[in-house]
Order: C-alpha cells, then sequence, then structure tokens
C-alpha cells in the first residue's frame, strides 16, 4: 500500500534545509512549526500519510541550527562583555 507523504513533513524538511543556507533563522523557525504539524497530521491519518521521519529530521535539523546559532551569539556577547572581541 503507497501512502500519501505528507505536506508539512515536506515543506519542514524543505524549510530545515534552507535554515542551513539562504534563511538561518526563519528557515529553521518555519521548520519546526511545519515539523510539528506534520506530526500532528500524520498522526492522525496514519494509515493514509507517510512521512514522519522526514518531520523527524526536519526537527532535528532545525533545533541544531538554532542551537548553534544561540551559540555562537553567546559567544560574542561574551568576547564583547569581557573586551576580547577587539
Amino acid at each position: 500500500m503507497n501512502r500519501e507523504t505528507s505536506g508539512p513533513a515536506i515543506t519542514a524538511f524543505v524549510f530545515a534545509v534552507l535554515g542551513w543556507t539562504f534563511f538561518p533563522l526563519f528557515g529553521s523557525i518555519a521548520a519546526l512549526i511545519y515539523a510539528h504539524r506534520a506530526e500532528r497530521e500524520i498522526m492522525a491519518q496514519a494509515d493514509d500519510l507517510a512521512g514522519i521521519e522526514l518531520a523527524g529530521a526536519a526537527w532535528q535539523l532545525a533545533l541544531v541550527n538554532l542551537l548553534l546559532w544561540f551559540l555562537a551569539v553567546a559567544l560574542i556577547v561574551v568576547l564583547a562583555v569581557t573586551g576580547e572581541l577587539g
């Protein structure tokens, strides 16, 4: 039986990839929103929809991207406060 892949799961993955390339913060936040939407949709229609792994991959890519952005900003703030930035 072929199941259709969830549209929000595909959208979430595309946004997650865009979060790593062209739209770092916007893409990652949008990926989290669409991944959550996809997981709810897939759970509600488990017999008809596929893509839970795709939504999970998008979720993980987006979270790692946001975590790295947070760490980079925190490092810049610490360096600026301590006077080590320049």
